[in-house]
Parts: structure tokens; sequence; C-alpha cells
């Protein structure tokens, strides 16, 4: 195109560099959109992956196949190394596949970020008990009592607790046990099926006239309880409250009646009421009566672990003291000391049966029952 005269083309009108600043703002807006966008979405995708892993090694714990449950566990936490849920169920799949080291490595690396965190805790009280490792395991269980469950979970901590206890009952000693059934007893919330089992921790724990007050307050909650009502009577057998005892088991034969091992019980309590020398108002003679019986119950039992085992000259010096005693005849009137001279012997013998009797004696032995409140 031609220009008029005395014209000149205009120069190219240059292009704003904040126009291209703003171009290349937009750019790259777009671009890191897009890249969080790709980024959640393959997030997104993975943890359906890790979900669907964990549900299966679930699945396969449960039905029994522990070895493929690790695998897929594994596969899940390799997805998402900082979930412990999935740490905990792989750790879990690994103690029930036998695999104690690497649930172990697993345990501790979890415990290495977090040791107060419960679940990791309760795991490796069980490994250390699996262990026989008592004390350890005590120390990671009440870490569990006390630390960080993911929801703070009652139910856990008094579990947790429960299974401290019960190891106690078998390994422990009597003072740490009671201490576990004293606080179980503080958080049973009143529910029967604790109190029962707080109880029998107590029987176990040597404290029968706790166990006893336990197990009223139960019958106060189940009335019908058979179970407890034969506790109830143990419990006051152990505390030589014989007469209490009995009628504890007339109450549960009451809604038992059918029961062999109550009947059994009964004669047990029934017998004694009738040898305990310790009853108020008891004549002289028949307080001799009961002790010579207990000082032939002792007898009897000595002769019988003599037949198959040797014993010192002094035991045996003993227990013939203990039939001359017994043989001989009473002349005049029967006197307490008597009846006391005969306890002493009977208790004399018994503190030497360890050394001629393989075996422990039966504790529901009335021997054994009626020596213990005698020693009280």
């Amino acid at each position: 195109m031609t220009l008029p005269a005395g014209k000149e083309a205009a120069p190219p009108r240059a292009f704003p560099v904040q126009g291209f600043a703003v171009i290349i703002f937009f750019v790259l807006i777009g671009l890191y959109s897009a890249d969080r966008f790709l980024a959640n979405l393959q997030r997104r995708e993975l943890d359906v992956e890790g979900r669907r892993l964990y549900a299966a090694g679930q699945k396969l714990l449960a039905d029994g196949q522990a070895d493929q449950a690790v695998d897929a566990l594994i596969r899940a936490r390799a997805l998402d190394r900082s979930n412990r849920t999935y740490a905990i169920a792989l750790a879990s799949a690994q103690m029930a596949a036998k695999q104690t080291d690497a649930a172990r490595g697993t345990l501790t690396e979890i415990l290495q970020q977090d040791s107060n965190y419960a679940p990791a805790n309760l795991l490796m009280a069980r490994i250390m008990a699996g262990e026989q490792r008592f004390k350890e395991a005590d120390s990671y269980y009440h870490r569990a009592i006390y630390g960080l469950w993911p929801a703070n979970q009652s139910q856990e901590r008094l579990d947790a607790r429960l299974e401290v206890a019960d190891m106690l009952a078998a390994h422990g000693g009597s003072y740490e046990l009671l201490s576990e059934a004293l606080l179980l007893q503080n958080t049973s919330g009143n529910d029967p099926a604790i109190l029962k089992r707080v109880a029998a921790l107590l029987m176990k724990a040597g404290s029968p006239d706790r166990a006893a007050a336990v197990y009223q307050s139960l019958l106060r909650l189940t009335p019908k309880d058979v179970d407890a009502y034969l506790g109830l009577a143990r419990a006051h057998m152990l505390t030589g409250d014989y007469r209490a005892a009995h009628l504890a088991l007339v109450k549960a034969f009451v809604h038992n009646p059918n029961d062999v091992a109550l009947r059994r019980e009964m004669g047990l309590a029934g017998k004694l009421m009738s040898l305990d020398p310790t009853s108020r108002y008891l004549s002289s003679a028949e307080k001799l009566r009961r002790s010579s019986t207990i000082l032939s119950l002792v007898c009897d039992d000595i002769s019988a672990c003599l037949a198959t085992k040797s014993a010192p000259l002094d035991v045996r010096q003993a227990l013939d003291d203990a039939h001359q005693m017994l043989g001989e005849k009473i002349r005049g009137i029967p006197t307490n000391e008597m009846a006391e001279a005969r306890l002493s012997m009977a208790e004399r013998l018994w503190a030497n049966r360890a050394l001629v009797c393989a075996s422990a004696p039966d504790p529901s032995d009335p021997a054994v029952l009626l020596l213990k409140k005698i020693n009280q």
C-alpha cells in the first residue's frame, strides 16, 4: 500500500512487558494446578490401594492366613508409612505368623516416633510376655494403660489392665497382683463380668476377705449367680468363716439343686464346721474331740507320703509321738490343755510335710483349711 506523500509508516506497537508477566503468571498457575491435580489424583489412587490391601490383610488374618496377611500389609504400609493403623495391623499379623523379630522391629519403629502410642505398647507387652520377660512386659502394659489411644478408648485400657492382671496371676507376686486387682475393681463400673474376674484375682492374690466383699457386691447385682455364691463360699472358707460359707452354698443350691459340685462343697463346709476347734462356746471335751480328729487327718496324710518316700528321723519320731498321743486313754476330765497339745503336734507335723511329701496338699483339704485358721 502506497502512503500519501510526506507521510512515513508508523513503527509497530511494542507489546507491554507487563502483559508478558501476566501471561507467564497464569501459565505457571495452570501448570501448578495441573501438577497438584495429578499429585492429588495419584495420592487418592494410592490411598484407595492402601485401604484395599489393608482390608485384604485383615480378612486374611481373620481367616487364619497370617503369612499372606503379612504380605498384603507390608504392601499397604509401603504405600503410606505414616499410617500407624497399617503398622499396627502389620505387627499383629507378624505376631500371628510367628515372625516375632519382624513384629518387634515394626513396633520399635512406631515407638521411636511416639513412645506413648498405646496400641504399639500393648503389642510389645504381649511379645515380652510370650518371651517370659515379665518385668519388661509389665512396663509396656502400663504404658498401654496410661498411653495415648487413637480415640481415647476406655475399653482398650480396661482390656490391657485385665491382661496384665492375668499375667501377674500366673507369673507375678501377690502384692503386684493385689494392686492391679484393686485398680480393676475401681474401674469396673459395676460390670458383673469384670467384678467376677476381680474377685478371682483377689483370691489368687491371697486376699479372700476382699474377694468375699466383691462377691457380695456381685450378688447384689446378680442374685441368682450360682458361680458367685460358690466363689463367696470358698472365700469364706479361706477366712475361716465356715458357717457363712455353708450359708452361701445353701443359697446356691436353691438355684441349682442338681449341681454335684455344690453338694461336694456343702459337704466340705459342713465338715469344717464340725471340726473347727476355734468355735466359741465349745466344751473342753468337744474341743478335744475336734483336735484329735485334726491330728489324725495330719497323721494319715504324712503316713501316706511315707509309703513312697523316706523321712528324716525327727519326722518319724514326731509321727510316732502323735500316734501315741492319739492312742492314749483319756483319764479324768478333758481339758483345754489336752486339746492344745494335739493341735500343736498337728502343726509340728504339718510344718515338716514338705520333707516327706512330693506333692503339695489339695487346697480344699480340711486339714489345710483348719490349720491355716488355727495359725491365724
